[in-house]
C-alpha cells in the first residue's frame, strides 16, 4: 500500500509541475548571484526527492551550496531551526544572509533566525500586490520587492 501511494503522489506531482513556470529572470540572476554569494535553497515540502529532480531538471541546483528541504526533518518554515541547519552547511552567520521569500513563513521565520528578510510579492495580476507585512506588520524591516530584477539594487548596497 505505501508503494501504491507513493506512486499516486509522484503521478499528481507530475501533473502539477506541467503547470509550473520558472521565472525567466532566475538562471541569470541566480547565475550573476552565484559569482558573488553563496547561495542556499529552504523548501518546505514533504518530498525531497521531487524537489531535488525538479532542481536537477530545471538546472537550478548548480547555483545552490545546499537545499535543506523540510520533508528531511522534523520542522519546517517558520521554525527557524531549518534557517541555521542551511546556514550552517553553507558556513555563513545569520547577521550576514538575507532570505528572500514569498509566503509569512519565509518572512517569520528569517526574522526568528535573526536573517534580513525580503518579500518578494510578485504582480502576477496587473494590480499592485498587498503588502502582508506593512499591514500585518507596521513595525516590522521586511524588505518588499515585486520582481527578481530588483535585487540587485538591494544587494549592490
Amino acid at each position: 500500500m505505501p508503494a501504491d501511494i507513493k506512486r499516486t503522489v509522484v503521478s499528481l506531482l507530475e501533473v502539477w509541475n506541467k503547470y509550473a513556470v520558472l521565472d525567466p529572470d532566475c538562471h541569470p540572476l541566480l547565475r550573476e548571484l552565484r559569482q558573488r554569494h553563496i547561495l542556499g535553497l529552504i523548501s518546505n515540502f514533504d518530498h525531497p526527492p521531487y524537489i531535488r529532480r525538479i532542481l536537477q531538471d530545471l538546472e537550478l541546483q548548480i547555483y545552490f551550496s545546499t537545499a535543506v528541504v523540510s520533508g528531511d526533518y522534523d520542522f519546517k518554515k517558520p521554525d527557524p531551526r531549518i534557517f541555521h541547519l542551511a546556514l550552517g552547511e553553507i558556513g555563513l552567520k545569520p547577521e550576514d544572509a538575507i532570505y528572500i521569500g514569498d509566503s509569512e513563513e519565509d518572512i517569520v521565520g528569517a526574522r526568528a533566525a535573526g536573517i534580513k528578510p525580503v518579500l518578494i510579492q510578485r504582480n502576477t495580476t496587473g494590480k499592485p500586490p498587498p503588502d502582508i507585512f506593512k499591514r500585518d506588520y507596521p513595525q516590522t524591516d521586511v524588505i518588499t520587492i515585486n520582481s527578481l530584477p530588483e535585487l540587485w539594487g538591494l544587494l549592490e548596497e
